[in-house]
């Protein structure tokens, strides 16, 4: 049996696993003490509350009914 861990392609290979396995708990490691990325709050733009007009409305329909993959006025 001693034959067998004495094979330089069985040192080798527990030697890869051992550098696998320490190179995995370092990222581990790294990847727990990485500090956590801040929550964005959403930013208020002055143009969300500015009413528009009926023509701005009518305008802003076609717009968006152009950009639609379905028919316009359908749902689902």
């Amino acid at each position: 049996m001693s034959d067998h861990l004495t094979d330089p392609r069985v040192l080798a290979l527990i030697a890869a696993l051992a550098g696998l396995a320490v190179a995995a708990g370092v990222r581990t490691v790294r990847r727990m003490r990485r500090p956590v990325a801040p929550v964005l709050e959403r930013v208020w733009h002055p143009l969300e509350s500015t009413r528009l007009s009926l023509d701005e409305q009518a305008a802003f329909g076609r717009l968006t009914a152009g950009l639609s993959f379905r028919a316009p006025g359908r749902l689902g």
